[in-house]
């Protein structure tokens, strides 16, 4: 009687947590069980991506603040006469226009200096052979 209750519970207490025997101990190997170590791993990762997706859109909200408040600071400084209209594509055409005209008026580049190379003695022709 004691001996049989006794050995019960000793292999209860040398098997893992959730390894443990009864009824209902199959559960912890099936493949959608939370305490399995892959299910576990999953979680963590699905978690990780959610953490790095909000990181990511917390950046991108304050980017898009800051150049609103730019825009803001621009659009002051241009009602109150200090700034420049803005062009929209102005970088593209950076040195543009301006370059073309000083080069067909003859202003954009200094002239060339001419390549000064040591005279050898002057080149022979080689015979053609036949």
């Amino acid at each position: 009687g004691s001996f049989a209750v006794h050995s019960v519970f000793n292999s209860a207490a040398a098997m893992p947590a959730n390894e443990t025997s009864g009824p209902l101990s199959f559960l912890s190997k099936k493949s959608w069980h939370p305490t399995k170590l892959a299910n576990q791993e999953a979680v963590w990762k699905r978690e990780q991506a959610i953490k790095e997706e909000a990181r990511r859109t917390e950046e991108v909200r304050r980017e898009l603040e800051e150049e609103r408040r730019t825009e803001e600071l621009y659009q002051a400084a241009h009602d109150g006469g200090h700034a420049p209209k803005k062009r929209r594509l102005e970088w593209m055409y950076v040195g543009g226009p301006e370059i073309k005209d000083e080069e067909e008026q003859g202003i954009a580049a200094p002239p060339q200096e001419e390549e000064t190379t040591t005279t050898t003695a002057p080149r022979q022709e080689r015979p053609e052979v036949a």
